[in-house]
């Protein structure tokens, strides 16, 4: 069985011509997650924001490797054995209040590892 391997960097990189977008520019939207090889799709995350913090959603696993039905059997707690799709794996992410285009603070979760790490965007 196949697990979804996450790249928070790679997941999410934003190009924006000028200082004054950058203020207004936020990573929620619709994004895909690549392998380490930057070419091979593994899955559709979707970020939303509200009240001012970021939150994700593993939408679709692209992978065809993977099935649809996958399961998080490595996640702790309440996620454990929860769906690939559907899955909520980035949390509490603020934008920085020195620095409008970086956001931090939250966590995103592996679900290959189960393990979570610190965001920054």
């Amino acid at each position: 069985m196949k697990q979804i391997w996450l790249w928070g960097a790679t997941v999410l990189a934003v190009a924006v011509g000028n200082a004054r977008a950058w203020a207004d520019v936020t990573p929620a939207g619709a994004w895909r997650s690549f392998e380490s090889d930057g070419k091979t799709e593994r899955a559709l995350i979707r970020i939303e924001e509200s009240g001012g913090v970021l939150k994700g959603t593993l939408v679709k696993v692209l992978d065809p490797t993977v099935s649809a039905s996958e399961r998080c059997g490595k996640c702790r707690g309440a996620l454990h054995d929860a769906a690939l799709q559907g899955l909520p794996i980035i949390d509490g992410v603020r934008r920085d209040k020195d620095e409008p285009r970086l956001w931090h603070g939250g966590e995103i979760l592996d679900p290959a590892s189960g393990r979570t790490y610190h965001v920054r965007l």
